[in-house]
């Protein structure tokens, strides 16, 4: 059964691939037959395997057009950067083949980024920005859902599958924390107003200090902007906040304390007696996350400042003599820095800040969709999974957002998300 459900899945994304940026969260189970307990812990990246063939598919198609990557300078740092973290191989050890495997995987991606560019009304005209969201949204359900019927039981056997499904807050790719990362960055690109919504009561149930924070955040600039699909997207944002507070009250008292105690331990914390001692303790001291800080910095420091290779995070626990815990620091600029060392985490950065820029001057939605993704990544953002398989699913969504950009300010073309006119050019994608 493993073996047919990862051909069925492999051959689906190799036919559909051009909907791949839509369906990577997926890409996971063509490795469904090596998940196993028997599959040591560094050969797990090879359950990725399916987004490298998808990515060297891309890379060929790239390869084979006139002048390829020489005439889009962006792609060609892209497909160049990751190897900047060549380096970091030498103090990689028993993560050395996994950590070769993410730069490879970032580098081919580089022509995935190439292929949105060219596509890109025909991509918008397919309203991809709500479809990516939308798999995103969905897996992030199923993913509470399995956690309930899975685990609720056995954390707390009164409380129902129903209950911990809602509560849940998961870990992996189908994690809140990894699924509200890139319904944030999807948000302000979203035109159907339902899935909008939908997307604004999931983030209220990732219960995520970050979460919370940068969906403020994005909603306030949206207003600033003053668009039309800007006012639509805050009307609706409002009034699912608004909807979801309001059903609280119908849903089961037990159901109902438990969700309020929850928010509370996570926005207030649980440590300290009065309210104001346990806002100090949960914010000054994070209880985890400087922590993780600064493991991060030890390790960036045991590795003569070069990294202990991507995605080594797990085994730099050990170097700096912890006991290994986390596949990542929390914080997306500290993990490159742990990983990949100063250069990597400073070219990741310029690219991001060189973006934005160019974003502002030509659509702000696209502007705050990767200003989201800036912020978030200061809480818990990652560009590539770790945790039991590796996967470059939360990029690809980025690289979107990159490429739309770049469609729109490289070309005197209508390349834009509509308000409700519709795409003036709707070619579809060539594959």
């Amino acid at each position: 059964m493993r073996e047919l459900i990862s051909v069925a899945v492999l051959v689906a994304l190799l036919v559909w691939r051009r909907h791949f940026v839509a369906l990577a969260p997926l890409a996971q189970y063509a490795g469904y037959f090596l998940m196993t307990d028997a599959l040591p812990m560094d050969r797990k990246f090879l359950i990725g395997y399916a987004e490298a063939l998808v990515l060297l598919i891309y890379a060929r198609q790239v390869l084979s057009e006139k002048r390829g990557l020489l005439s889009d300078r962006m792609a060609l740092i892209l497909v160049l950067m990751p190897w900047l973290a060549a380096p970091a191989l030498l103090f990689a050890k028993e993560n050395r083949s996994q950590a070769l495997f993410i730069i490879v995987l970032l580098s081919l991606s580089g022509f995935l980024y190439r292929y949105f560019v060219t596509n890109m009304p025909g991509l918008l005209a397919s309203s991809i920005f709500d479809r990516v969201a939308a798999l995103w949204l969905a897996f992030g359900v199923v993913t509470k859902a399995t956690e309930g019927l899975l685990y609720g039981a056995t954390y707390d056997p009164t409380r129902g599958a129903f209950s911990y499904a809602v509560l849940s807050r998961s870990g992996g790719m189908g994690g809140s924390n990894l699924v509200g990362q890139i319904l944030l960055m999807m948000l302000p690109l979203i035109q159907g107003k339902i899935l909008i919504a939908v997307t604004v009561v999931f983030l209220l149930l990732t219960f995520s200090r970050g979460v919370y924070v940068v969906l403020a955040t994005v909603l306030l600039f949206m207003t600033i902007t003053g668009k039309t699909l800007g006012r639509t997207t805050v009307r609706m944002a409002i009034g699912a906040a608004c909807a979801a507070i309001l059903l609280l009250n119908a849903v089961p008292e037990n159901l109902r304390a438990d969700i309020i105690d929850l928010g509370e331990s996570r926005l207030v914390g649980i440590s300290g007696v009065s309210t104001q001692e346990r806002l100090i303790n949960r914010y000054s001291v994070d209880e985890g996350r400087s922590y993780m800080a600064d493991e991060a910095m030890r390790i960036w420091g045991a590795t003569d400042f070069q990294g202990i290779g991507l995605g080594g995070f797990f085994w730099g626990e050990a170097l700096v003599g912890n006991a290994p815990e986390f596949s990542n620091a929390h914080n997306v600029y500290l993990t490159l820095l742990a990983e990949g060392g100063l250069i990597v985490a400073a070219a990741f950065v310029a690219i991001l800040l060189f973006t934005i820029r160019r974003a502002f001057l030509f659509d702000k939605r696209a502007a705050i969709s990767l200003v989201a993704f800036a912020l978030y990544g200061l809480f818990s953002g990652e560009i590539y999974e770790t945790a039991g398989i590796v996967s470059l699913a939360p990029y690809y969504p980025l690289l979107l957002v990159f490429a739309y950009v770049a469609a729109g300010r490289g070309s005197s073309a209508s390349v834009h998300v509509s308000g409700g006119a519709g795409i003036r050019d709707s070619r579809r994608p060539t594959w």
